[in-house]
Protein backbone atom coordinates (compact mmCIF):
# COMPACT_ATOMS: atom_id res chain seq x y z
CA UNK A 1 0.00 0.00 0.00
CA UNK A 2 0.76 3.48 -1.18
CA UNK A 3 0.33 5.96 1.34
CA UNK A 4 -0.04 9.52 1.28
CA UNK A 5 -0.12 12.34 4.15
CA UNK A 6 -1.69 15.41 3.37
CA UNK A 7 -1.59 18.19 6.38
CA UNK A 8 0.05 21.28 7.07
CA UNK A 9 1.52 21.12 10.11
CA UNK A 10 3.49 18.92 12.05
CA UNK A 11 1.10 18.15 15.13
CA UNK A 12 0.88 14.51 14.99
CA UNK A 13 1.58 14.30 11.61
CA UNK A 14 5.28 13.99 11.67
CA UNK A 15 4.75 11.08 13.99
CA UNK A 16 2.60 9.10 11.57
CA UNK A 17 5.46 9.58 8.56
CA UNK A 18 7.87 7.83 10.49
CA UNK A 19 5.30 5.25 10.75
CA UNK A 20 4.31 4.52 7.64
CA UNK A 21 8.24 4.75 6.98
CA UNK A 22 8.41 2.14 9.71
CA UNK A 23 5.50 0.10 7.74
CA UNK A 24 7.67 0.45 4.54
CA UNK A 25 4.19 2.83 3.24
CA UNK A 26 4.68 6.49 3.21
CA UNK A 27 4.62 7.45 -0.82
CA UNK A 28 4.46 10.83 -0.07
CA UNK A 29 4.00 13.89 2.75
CA UNK A 30 2.46 17.19 1.42
CA UNK A 31 3.10 19.75 3.89
CA UNK A 32 3.11 23.64 4.49
CA UNK A 33 6.26 23.45 7.04
CA UNK A 34 9.56 24.20 5.06
CA UNK A 35 11.86 21.22 4.72
CA UNK A 36 14.00 23.21 6.75
CA UNK A 37 11.90 22.81 9.99
CA UNK A 38 11.57 18.91 9.41
CA UNK A 39 13.70 16.03 10.14
CA UNK A 40 16.37 15.47 7.10
CA UNK A 41 15.51 11.95 6.96
CA UNK A 42 11.96 12.32 5.60
CA UNK A 43 12.82 15.00 3.08
CA UNK A 44 13.10 12.72 0.42
CA UNK A 45 9.50 12.03 0.93
CA UNK A 46 8.08 15.52 1.68
CA UNK A 47 6.69 17.78 -0.35
CA UNK A 48 6.65 21.34 0.83
CA UNK A 49 4.29 23.96 -0.17
CA UNK A 50 4.39 27.00 2.36
CA UNK A 51 2.49 29.29 0.48
CA UNK A 52 -1.28 28.55 2.27
CA UNK A 53 0.99 29.19 6.09
CA UNK A 54 2.20 31.94 4.82
CA UNK A 55 -1.32 33.29 4.05
CA UNK A 56 -2.36 32.24 7.48
CA UNK A 57 0.40 33.82 9.82
CA UNK A 58 -0.15 36.37 7.81
CA UNK A 59 -3.78 37.05 8.31
CA UNK A 60 -2.91 36.34 11.77
CA UNK A 61 -0.06 38.64 12.49
CA UNK A 62 -1.37 41.58 10.31
CA UNK A 63 -4.81 40.91 10.79
CA UNK A 64 -5.66 40.24 14.31
CA UNK A 65 -8.98 41.61 15.12
CA UNK A 66 -10.36 41.54 11.51
CA UNK A 67 -13.17 39.30 10.65
CA UNK A 68 -11.39 38.91 7.56
CA UNK A 69 -9.14 36.82 8.82
CA UNK A 70 -11.04 34.19 9.19
CA UNK A 71 -11.75 34.09 5.58
CA UNK A 72 -8.58 34.63 4.54
CA UNK A 73 -7.47 31.57 6.33
CA UNK A 74 -10.32 29.47 5.53
CA UNK A 75 -9.02 30.08 1.66
CA UNK A 76 -5.59 29.06 2.11
CA UNK A 77 -6.72 25.83 3.53
CA UNK A 78 -8.32 25.87 0.25
CA UNK A 79 -5.36 26.80 -1.60
CA UNK A 80 -3.12 24.10 0.27
CA UNK A 81 -5.72 21.26 -0.61
CA UNK A 82 -5.73 22.24 -4.59
CA UNK A 83 -1.87 21.84 -4.04
CA UNK A 84 -2.06 18.43 -2.29
CA UNK A 85 -4.10 17.89 -5.93
CA UNK A 86 -0.96 18.68 -7.91
CA UNK A 87 1.80 17.03 -5.71
CA UNK A 88 -0.52 13.72 -5.79
CA UNK A 89 -1.36 14.07 -9.59
CA UNK A 90 1.89 12.78 -10.87
CA UNK A 91 1.77 10.16 -7.69
CA UNK A 92 -0.02 6.69 -7.23
CA UNK A 93 -0.78 6.59 -3.71
CA UNK A 94 -3.47 3.83 -3.05
CA UNK A 95 -4.65 5.92 0.14
CA UNK A 96 -4.80 9.05 0.99
CA UNK A 97 -4.71 10.52 5.24
CA UNK A 98 -5.73 14.26 5.42
CA UNK A 99 -6.31 16.53 7.80
CA UNK A 100 -9.88 17.43 7.49
CA UNK A 101 -9.78 21.32 7.48
CA UNK A 102 -8.54 20.88 4.10
CA UNK A 103 -8.89 17.05 1.99
CA UNK A 104 -11.18 17.67 0.09
CA UNK A 105 -10.10 18.26 -3.71
CA UNK A 106 -6.81 15.68 -3.13
CA UNK A 107 -9.22 13.00 -0.84
CA UNK A 108 -11.50 13.33 -4.10
CA UNK A 109 -8.96 12.76 -6.50
CA UNK A 110 -7.72 9.28 -4.77
CA UNK A 111 -11.13 7.88 -4.44
CA UNK A 112 -12.10 8.42 -8.15
CA UNK A 113 -8.85 6.29 -8.46
CA UNK A 114 -10.41 3.64 -6.46
CA UNK A 115 -8.15 4.37 -3.72
CA UNK A 116 -8.76 4.84 -0.31
CA UNK A 117 -9.76 8.45 1.53
CA UNK A 118 -9.26 8.75 5.16
CA UNK A 119 -10.14 12.16 6.92
CA UNK A 120 -8.39 12.56 9.91
CA UNK A 121 -10.10 14.66 12.21
CA UNK A 122 -7.80 16.10 15.35
CA UNK A 123 -9.94 18.26 17.40
CA UNK A 124 -13.86 18.40 17.91
CA UNK A 125 -16.35 19.11 15.58
CA UNK A 126 -16.11 22.46 14.16
CA UNK A 127 -19.48 23.20 14.87
CA UNK A 128 -19.06 22.17 18.18
CA UNK A 129 -15.88 24.55 18.77
CA UNK A 130 -17.80 27.26 17.22
CA UNK A 131 -20.34 27.02 19.90
CA UNK A 132 -17.84 26.43 22.87
CA UNK A 133 -15.70 29.22 22.58
CA UNK A 134 -18.25 31.45 21.81
CA UNK A 135 -19.76 30.87 24.91
CA UNK A 136 -16.68 31.42 27.24
CA UNK A 137 -16.32 34.65 25.29
CA UNK A 138 -19.62 36.11 26.41
CA UNK A 139 -18.68 34.89 29.46
CA UNK A 140 -15.24 36.45 30.04
CA UNK A 141 -15.46 39.60 27.48
CA UNK A 142 -13.16 38.20 24.93
CA UNK A 143 -13.44 39.24 21.47
CA UNK A 144 -14.61 35.82 19.08
CA UNK A 145 -14.34 35.52 15.80
CA UNK A 146 -15.97 32.17 15.01
CA UNK A 147 -15.37 29.72 11.99
CA UNK A 148 -16.71 30.87 8.97
CA UNK A 149 -19.67 28.90 7.89
CA UNK A 150 -17.77 28.05 4.56
CA UNK A 151 -15.39 25.69 6.33
CA UNK A 152 -17.92 24.00 8.68
CA UNK A 153 -19.12 23.44 5.11
CA UNK A 154 -16.14 22.53 3.45
CA UNK A 155 -14.99 20.21 6.58
CA UNK A 156 -18.65 18.57 6.67
CA UNK A 157 -18.39 17.83 2.94
CA UNK A 158 -14.57 15.97 3.66
CA UNK A 159 -16.51 13.79 6.19
CA UNK A 160 -19.33 12.93 4.09
CA UNK A 161 -16.69 11.95 0.71
CA UNK A 162 -14.30 10.10 3.19
CA UNK A 163 -14.38 6.19 3.17
CA UNK A 164 -13.31 6.41 6.80
CA UNK A 165 -12.80 8.70 9.25
CA UNK A 166 -10.14 8.87 12.26
CA UNK A 167 -10.11 10.45 15.19
CA UNK A 168 -7.56 10.18 18.32
CA UNK A 169 -10.48 10.05 21.29
CA UNK A 170 -14.01 9.19 22.49
CA UNK A 171 -14.52 12.72 23.00
CA UNK A 172 -14.06 13.73 19.44
CA UNK A 173 -16.29 10.59 18.67
CA UNK A 174 -19.07 11.75 20.29
CA UNK A 175 -18.97 15.36 18.82
CA UNK A 176 -18.34 13.82 15.32
CA UNK A 177 -21.68 11.29 16.00
CA UNK A 178 -23.89 14.25 17.80
CA UNK A 179 -23.26 15.79 14.47
CA UNK A 180 -24.88 13.03 12.13
CA UNK A 181 -21.46 11.12 11.16
CA UNK A 182 -22.63 7.04 11.13
CA UNK A 183 -21.01 5.42 14.48
CA UNK A 184 -19.39 2.66 11.86
CA UNK A 185 -17.86 5.44 9.68
CA UNK A 186 -15.32 6.54 12.21
CA UNK A 187 -12.51 4.71 14.12
CA UNK A 188 -10.56 6.22 17.66
CA UNK A 189 -6.35 5.60 17.14
CA UNK A 190 -5.35 7.35 20.10
CA UNK A 191 -1.23 9.18 20.06
CA UNK A 192 1.46 7.88 21.10
CA UNK A 193 3.98 9.01 23.97
CA UNK A 194 7.56 10.58 24.51
CA UNK A 195 9.24 12.47 26.56
CA UNK A 196 10.22 16.33 25.40
CA UNK A 197 13.66 15.77 26.29
CA UNK A 198 16.20 12.74 26.72
CA UNK A 199 18.46 14.16 29.18
CA UNK A 200 18.09 16.62 32.06
CA UNK A 201 20.68 20.02 31.92
CA UNK A 202 20.72 22.02 34.79
CA UNK A 203 20.26 25.85 33.95
CA UNK A 204 20.30 28.87 35.87
CA UNK A 205 18.01 30.44 33.25
CA UNK A 206 14.90 28.24 34.19
CA UNK A 207 13.10 31.00 37.01
CA UNK A 208 15.66 29.64 39.49
CA UNK A 209 14.97 26.30 39.77
CA UNK A 210 16.67 25.55 42.52
CA UNK A 211 14.17 27.65 44.64
CA UNK A 212 11.16 25.44 42.88
CA UNK A 213 12.80 22.36 44.46
CA UNK A 214 10.67 22.43 47.81
CA UNK A 215 7.27 23.57 45.95
CA UNK A 216 4.13 22.33 45.06
CA UNK A 217 4.35 23.31 41.23
CA UNK A 218 1.59 22.75 39.18
CA UNK A 219 1.99 22.97 35.44
CA UNK A 220 -0.14 23.83 32.18
CA UNK A 221 1.69 23.76 28.74
CA UNK A 222 0.03 24.66 25.82
CA UNK A 223 -1.98 28.24 24.08
CA UNK A 224 -3.08 30.20 26.77
CA UNK A 225 -6.63 30.77 25.53
CA UNK A 226 -10.10 30.11 26.39
CA UNK A 227 -10.36 26.54 24.54
CA UNK A 228 -8.12 25.42 26.97
CA UNK A 229 -10.29 26.26 30.12
CA UNK A 230 -7.01 28.46 31.50
CA UNK A 231 -9.69 30.99 33.50
CA UNK A 232 -10.91 28.24 35.60
CA UNK A 233 -7.21 26.97 35.84
CA UNK A 234 -6.03 30.59 37.16
CA UNK A 235 -9.26 30.63 39.20
CA UNK A 236 -8.57 26.89 40.66
CA UNK A 237 -5.10 27.72 41.82
CA UNK A 238 -5.87 31.07 43.87
CA UNK A 239 -8.84 28.86 45.49
CA UNK A 240 -6.67 26.13 46.46
CA UNK A 241 -5.05 26.53 49.90
CA UNK A 242 -0.96 25.68 50.17
CA UNK A 243 1.77 27.43 51.82
CA UNK A 244 3.94 26.94 48.93
CA UNK A 245 2.23 26.56 45.70
CA UNK A 246 3.61 27.85 42.20
CA UNK A 247 1.57 27.72 38.95
CA UNK A 248 3.93 27.90 35.44
CA UNK A 249 1.96 28.51 32.48
CA UNK A 250 3.89 27.42 29.73
CA UNK A 251 2.92 28.74 26.27
CA UNK A 252 1.79 31.70 24.16
CA UNK A 253 -1.09 34.07 25.80
CA UNK A 254 -3.54 34.77 23.30
CA UNK A 255 -4.27 38.64 22.58
CA UNK A 256 -7.62 38.71 22.89
CA UNK A 257 -7.02 36.86 26.65
CA UNK A 258 -4.60 38.85 28.00
CA UNK A 259 -6.98 42.36 27.59
CA UNK A 260 -9.91 40.39 29.49
CA UNK A 261 -11.01 40.13 32.87
CA UNK A 262 -9.18 36.62 32.89
CA UNK A 263 -5.73 38.66 33.61
CA UNK A 264 -6.94 40.79 35.90
CA UNK A 265 -6.48 40.23 39.96
CA UNK A 266 -4.10 38.38 42.13
CA UNK A 267 -1.56 36.73 40.45
CA UNK A 268 0.64 35.92 42.69
CA UNK A 269 2.71 32.55 42.90
CA UNK A 270 1.51 32.67 39.48
CA UNK A 271 4.13 32.78 36.30
CA UNK A 272 3.06 33.30 32.61
CA UNK A 273 6.26 31.60 31.31
CA UNK A 274 5.45 31.97 28.03
CA UNK A 275 6.87 30.09 24.78
CA UNK A 276 9.99 28.02 25.33
CA UNK A 277 12.40 25.70 23.78
CA UNK A 278 12.96 22.06 24.12
CA UNK A 279 15.34 22.13 27.23
CA UNK A 280 13.44 24.66 28.78
CA UNK A 281 10.11 22.71 28.80
CA UNK A 282 12.10 19.29 29.69
CA UNK A 283 13.20 21.02 32.71
CA UNK A 284 9.67 22.67 33.69
CA UNK A 285 7.91 18.74 33.08
CA UNK A 286 10.76 17.68 35.42
CA UNK A 287 10.28 20.54 38.12
CA UNK A 288 6.29 19.79 38.31
CA UNK A 289 4.42 18.30 41.29
CA UNK A 290 1.45 17.83 38.99
CA UNK A 291 0.38 18.70 35.85
CA UNK A 292 -3.44 20.37 34.92
CA UNK A 293 -5.20 20.73 31.39
CA UNK A 294 -8.70 21.92 31.58
CA UNK A 295 -9.54 21.97 28.64
CA UNK A 296 -13.16 22.58 26.92
CA UNK A 297 -12.69 20.80 23.71
CA UNK A 298 -9.15 18.98 22.58
CA UNK A 299 -8.55 16.02 19.82
CA UNK A 300 -5.90 14.41 22.31
CA UNK A 301 -3.86 16.75 23.82
CA UNK A 302 -0.16 15.65 23.09
CA UNK A 303 1.33 17.68 26.03
CA UNK A 304 -0.83 14.95 28.34
CA UNK A 305 1.18 12.12 27.01
CA UNK A 306 3.88 13.84 27.38
CA UNK A 307 2.92 14.67 30.56
CA UNK A 308 2.57 11.40 31.33
CA UNK A 309 6.03 10.15 30.33
CA UNK A 310 7.55 12.01 32.83
CA UNK A 311 5.67 10.68 35.64
CA UNK A 312 3.37 13.37 36.50
CA UNK A 313 0.17 13.04 38.34
CA UNK A 314 -2.59 14.32 36.05
CA UNK A 315 -5.53 16.10 35.99
CA UNK A 316 -7.64 16.11 33.11
CA UNK A 317 -11.09 17.16 31.75
CA UNK A 318 -12.97 14.29 29.35
CA UNK A 319 -12.92 17.19 26.73
CA UNK A 320 -8.92 16.68 26.52
CA UNK A 321 -9.58 12.99 25.30
CA UNK A 322 -7.82 11.81 27.69
CA UNK A 323 -9.98 9.21 29.29
CA UNK A 324 -8.85 6.50 26.29
CA UNK A 325 -5.61 6.62 27.84
CA UNK A 326 -6.17 7.49 31.16
CA UNK A 327 -8.30 6.09 34.42
CA UNK A 328 -9.94 8.54 36.84
CA UNK A 329 -8.27 8.15 40.16
CA UNK A 330 -6.42 5.35 38.48
CA UNK A 331 -3.82 7.03 36.43
CA UNK A 332 -5.25 10.82 36.78
CA UNK A 333 -8.10 12.69 38.07
CA UNK A 334 -11.27 13.51 35.12
CA UNK A 335 -12.43 16.78 36.68
CA UNK A 336 -15.64 18.32 34.79
CA UNK A 337 -15.02 21.36 32.64
CA UNK A 338 -16.07 24.69 33.39
CA UNK A 339 -15.20 24.27 36.93
CA UNK A 340 -12.19 26.07 39.18
CA UNK A 341 -13.66 24.77 42.30
CA UNK A 342 -13.20 21.22 41.05
CA UNK A 343 -9.56 22.11 39.81
CA UNK A 344 -8.85 23.33 43.33
CA UNK A 345 -10.33 20.09 44.79
CA UNK A 346 -8.54 17.75 42.63
CA UNK A 347 -4.53 19.99 43.16
CA UNK A 348 -5.92 19.64 47.43
CA UNK A 349 -6.67 15.83 47.20
CA UNK A 350 -2.87 15.11 45.41
CA UNK A 351 -1.01 17.91 47.92
CA UNK A 352 -2.42 16.22 50.57
CA UNK A 353 -2.25 12.56 49.83
CA UNK A 354 1.00 11.88 49.01
CA UNK A 355 0.34 8.09 48.62
CA UNK A 356 -2.46 9.11 45.87
CA UNK A 357 0.24 11.35 44.30
CA UNK A 358 2.49 8.87 44.15
CA UNK A 359 -0.31 6.31 42.38
CA UNK A 360 -1.50 8.56 40.08
CA UNK A 361 2.23 9.05 39.15
CA UNK A 362 3.20 5.38 39.09
CA UNK A 363 0.12 4.79 37.14
CA UNK A 364 0.37 7.67 34.38
CA UNK A 365 3.98 6.44 33.45
CA UNK A 366 2.77 2.71 33.17
CA UNK A 367 0.58 3.98 30.94
CA UNK A 368 2.54 5.90 29.32
CA UNK A 369 4.89 2.94 28.41
CA UNK A 370 1.91 0.85 27.12
CA UNK A 371 1.67 3.47 23.73
CA UNK A 372 5.43 2.29 22.97
CA UNK A 373 5.89 5.06 22.06
CA UNK A 374 4.54 5.70 18.90
CA UNK A 375 4.36 2.56 17.87
CA UNK A 376 0.95 1.55 18.79
CA UNK A 377 -0.42 4.59 17.11
CA UNK A 378 1.57 3.34 13.82
CA UNK A 379 0.49 -0.73 14.21
CA UNK A 380 -3.51 0.71 14.52
CA UNK A 381 -3.13 2.68 11.11
CA UNK A 382 -1.68 0.14 9.32
CA UNK A 383 -4.44 -2.73 11.34
CA UNK A 384 -7.00 -0.21 10.27
CA UNK A 385 -5.91 0.33 7.03
CA UNK A 386 -5.68 -2.78 5.50
CA UNK A 387 -8.98 -4.10 7.48
CA UNK A 388 -10.24 -0.99 4.76
CA UNK A 389 -8.52 -2.27 1.90
CA UNK A 390 -10.12 -5.82 1.83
Amino acid sequence: MKISICATSRFHYQQLAYQLVRHHALDLWVTAMPLSKLPKDLHSRVASRPSSLIAWIGAARLLPSCPLRSYIQAYSNVLFDYECLLALAIKQSTAIIGLSHHILAAGNLISRRSGLFICDVPIAHPSFLNRAILEESHRWGVEFQPLPQFTIGRESSSFLAADHIVCPSSFVKRTLLDHGIPDKKVSIIPYGSSPVGSTFKSSQSILNAPALNDMFVVLFVGNLSLRKGIPYLIEGFRKFSHPRKRLLLVGTVDRELLRSSVFQGDFSGITVVGPCNKEALDQYYRLASVFVLPSLAEGLALVITEAMSYSLPIIYTYETGASDILVDRVSGMQISCRSAQNVADALTNIADDTELAQRLSRSAYEASQKLQGWNSYGNNWMNLLNHLKR
